[in-house]
């Protein structure tokens, strides 16, 4: 009888096991194939799938791997992605592997080491999508169609073939990087299903959290910040081939009509953008770059630190910012409208750039090449946009850069009168420079270089953009090295460098200019203390959510293009890396910015004040102002300029102890005073208080 309730028991068991086969048992299925068109259409592969128990795909059974072998020349051209049955899509892998060839058995699993992105075509073997294959593991049924999504984002150009493919259903499914909480502010994305494409736009749900006092901000929490629609689309050059994508993005209305709002404290619009930093592992060059172009007086983007989800799945602490573009909080200059095509109004405001050309820019050729190359530089313009320019604008701001460049070419390209600072204003440039130079920018004047002109006035150079790559973060073009001058990195080992960057270190009295910001600067944004004391401080806001965000991308301690070495092992490490890299790049310029400074005074009438520098008095004045010359140094020219460079009046004196100057009609404000002479330079402001 215990033999017989023995075996009795043994086949209970087995047939419960038998029950329970199909949900720990892995269920594969292949799907359709054949040529992937390089027409620019969109290829669709579908497979079957049937019988698959149990019919819920979620943590416990579902999806778990990805398998494709396909014949392709130059594989970056392939967008790949995987559509489930209810209309959700994810993406395998986009436009990886450079000028490689195929995926020869390549199979595509959630919690592989390596991600597809990080190594080089032919790819074999098993990797991690680029997208989130847990998406699909959301309580939908497995049985239905399955479909293989292949594009070919460069058409007429190589062909290939789709020659198997498979889905693989088991019990250890794609799961969600584990996210809860953070005390950073939240953004949440929800697709509905889709991909998140380069262009164009996708309309998202977005909610952003920041809860008060401190809270935690989770992403089941209401988005009191912003509960609404988006416009979204990935963007970038090189960053958007990486695995954290960056992203711009526009707040909407459900008609797709721009919806302006205030996020995070910034002014109100409706352009923004997230910023991913994948390659700057301390994730804050951009943003304390743009700070310290905000710190010099002028407007660069705001941006504010955030962590994002999307489609539920973890992303990472991103920056959510300002765009640069034309508006009130931003590029301040004039609205242009199809009407402004003659006098006054066709002077300004225009926005334009020295970068990249993507589709549908308007764009046009200098007369001059850049250094090292043998077509003209190509300018890129930004503001018009192309569906309000007009004709006579493009040939306006082209013939208004030609005449700057003329200017800059010319041998007497540094006279105060006939040179180039009758077009641009000359205290941007300076400062662009400095920050440019202080940074090492390996992307800095040749590319993502804005430059704006104002109506009836002058380029303006800015606003700053794209500085990941600066601050010592960059394995080629001397990037690495706090030492040397950026202008000649760039003029040497590209072609793609406008020629006036250089041009401006030939003008003395400009370098004079440059050197004496530079002390001024030193004083506080630019000291050594300073820097280190706000970097300290962002690394400390950063750090409750810096083990999430690499655990999430594990690149601490190892390569990832183009960080030079040696590479720190830990978030401590980069810190420390980054602020030495900025005390070493400071006591450079110092010692090495060409030109002299001599000291500003701002006299109020003391006659102790002479020997110093440069003395006025009255001052402040109604106008009228005695300049008290430098004994010994009394032969020169006295030359007075608004505070952003332009100057507005010119004299040369001989054998002179004081001069008379009548600032009246100027207006009231502050204006620099110089007096440049063969051997020093002196300078003041004077404060015009207008007539009485």
């Amino acid at each position: 009888m215990g033999k017989v309730n023995d075996r009795l028991g043994r086949a209970v068991m087995l047939m419960a096991l038998l029950l329970q086969l199909p949900s720990s048992m892995a269920q594969t299925f292949s799907g359709a194939v054949g040529t992937i068109l390089d027409d620019g259409s969109h290829n669709h592969y579908l497979a079957q799938v049937s019988g698959v128990v149990p019919a819920v795909m979620d943590t416990n059974y579902g999806l778990e791997t990805v398998c494709i072998t396909l014949t392709h020349t130059w594989t970056d051209d392939l967008v790949i992605s995987l559509i489930a049955p209810d209309g959700s899509e994810f993406l395998l892998a986009g436009r990886n592997g450079g000028d490689g060839d195929n995926y020869t058995a390549t199979c595509f699993n959630q919690d592989a080491a390596v991600p597809i992105d990080n190594v080089g075509a032919p790819f074999t073997g098993t990797f991690r999508p680029e997208g989130a294959m847990a998406m699909v593991n959301n309580g939908q049924d497995p049985n239905g169609t399955w479909t293989l999504h292949i594009w070919d984002s460069y058409p007429w150009a190589d062909t290939g073939d789709l020659l198997s493919w498979s889905v693989t259903f088991g019990d250890q499914p794609a799961t969600p990087f584990p996210f809860s909480a953070t005390v950073l502010p939240l953004v949440v994305v929800n697709t509905h299903g889709g991909l998140i494409p380069d262009d164009p736009k996708v309309m998202v749900g977005m909610r952003i959290i920041r809860n008060a006092d401190g809270a935690p901000n989770r992403p089941t929490d209401p988005g009191n910040i912003y509960d609404g629609l988006a416009g979204m689309e990935t963007r970038g050059n090189s960053s958007n081939g990486m695995p954290k994508r960056s992203y711009n993005f526009e707040t909407r209305n459900a008609d797709s009509t721009n919806r302006d709002v205030v996020l995070l404290d910034m002014p109100l619009d409706n352009d923004w953008c997230l910023i991913a930093n994948y390659s700057d592992k301390t994730l804050m060059r951009n943003w304390y770059s743009y700070h310290l172009f905000r710190k010099m007086g002028h407007w660069a983007p705001r941006m504010e630190f955030c962590e994002l989800m999307v489609d539920g799945e973890y992303q990472g602490i991103y920056l959510l910012g300002e765009r640069i573009k034309k508006g009130p909080d931003r590029v301040t200059i004039a609205t242009m409208t199809t009407s402004d095509v003659e006098g006054a109004e066709l002077t300004g405001g225009y926005i334009f750039k020295v970068d990249w050309v993507d589709n549908g820019d308007v764009v046009w050729q200098s007369q001059f090449p850049a250094v090292n190359a043998s077509e003209g530089l190509r300018f890129v313009l930004d503001y018009p946009k192309p569906e309000n320019l007009q004709p006579q604008q493009l040939d306006y701001i082209r013939a208004y850069v030609d005449s700057f460049e003329q200017a800059m070419d010319s041998p007497d390209f540094s006279d105060t009168l006939s040179g180039f600072r009758n077009f641009i204003s000359q205290g941007s440039f300076v400062d662009y420079i400095i920050l440019t130079e202080f940074t090492k920018n390996t992307d800095g004047y040749r590319l993502s270089t804005f430059l704006h002109k104002v109506k009836n006035g002058k380029i303006k150079a800015g606003p700053p953009w794209d500085y990941d790559l600066s601050w010592g973060n960059a394995d080629y073009m001397n990037g690495y090295y706090p030492g040397g001058w950026d202008f000649e990195t760039q003029s040497d080992l590209t072609d793609q460098c406008p020629f006036w960057w250089s041009r401006f270190f030939e003008d003395t009295v400009f370098m004079d200019r440059v050197r004496c910001r530079w002390q001024e600067l030193r004083e506080h944004a630019f000291h050594p203390d300073t820097i280190k004391a706000e970097i300290d401080s962002l690394a400390e806001l950063l750090g409750p959510a810096i083990g999430t965000n690499f655990t999430k991308w594990p690149i601490l301690g190892t390569y990832v293009w183009p960080n030079p070495s040696p590479i720190p092992d830990d978030y401590p490490g980069e810190i420390a890396k980054l602020k030495d890299w900025a005390d070493f790049r400071i006591t450079w310029l110092d010692e090495h910015w060409p030109g002299t400074c001599a000291e500003v005074v701002n006299s109020v009438g003391d006659a102790g004040a002479m020997g110093r520098g440069l003395s006025l008095y009255p001052n402040p004045s109604n106008g009228v102002f005695r300049v008290a010359v430098p004994q010994g140094d009394n032969t020169g020219t006295l030359v007075v300029s608004t505070m952003d460079g332009s100057m507005v009046m010119r004299q040369g004196h001989a054998g002179t102890a004081a001069i008379e100057v009548n600032l009246g009609a100027l207006g009231a404000g502050l204006y620099v005073v110089t007096w440049q002479t063969a051997t020093g330079l002196y300078r003041a402001k004077a404060n015009v208080t207008g007539w009485r």
